[in-house]
């Protein structure tokens, strides 16, 4: 259950971390820390009322993650569109040139997209495997305990 309430989170993790690297390529970062401390008193608060308060469990850390990840989603987007930083970053002869060499960044980054899934693939399969083992090694020390 706390994956599938975690899907709801999947979107504002991505945005985050795609606004997070582009204040860090403006060599921005105090806002990121600002919005960090920002969002962590309201995530603690949201977390114990939803676990110790309504007795929400595991679920409701997964909902107060999510509403931490929009919270940190909406201030980042927010400090970037008033701050005007996005405007300055524009201004710098921007051109669609870039573009021109962009089969080679994908010729680097399918492979990496594919390295990085059997990477998640095979710790979860491990996990799986384990659990499996588990299973079986209670069933023969059950079967050993009868002879």
């Amino acid at each position: 259950m706390h994956c599938r309430v975690m899907i709801a989170g999947l979107p504002a993790m991505v945005l985050s971390e795609c606004l997070r690297k582009f204040l860090t390529a403006q060599g921005v970062m105090v806002p990121m820390l600002i919005v960090s401390l920002a969002v962590l008193p309201t995530h603690i608060a949201v977390l114990h009322c939803l676990v110790s308060e309504l007795h929400w469990g595991v679920e409701g850390a997964a909902v107060a993650l999510v509403i931490a990840f929009w919270n940190t989603t909406i201030l980042l987007a927010g400090y970037i569109r008033w701050s005007g930083i996005w405007q300055r970053s524009l201004k710098n002869d921007w051109t669609l040139d870039c573009l021109k060499e962009i089969h080679v960044f994908f010729r680097l980054a399918v492979p990496g997209a594919g390295m990085l899934l059997i990477e998640v693939w095979s710790f979860e399969l491990t996990t799986l495997f384990a659990g499996k083992l588990f299973c079986l090694c209670r069933l023969l020390d059950y079967s050993d305990s009868n002879y």
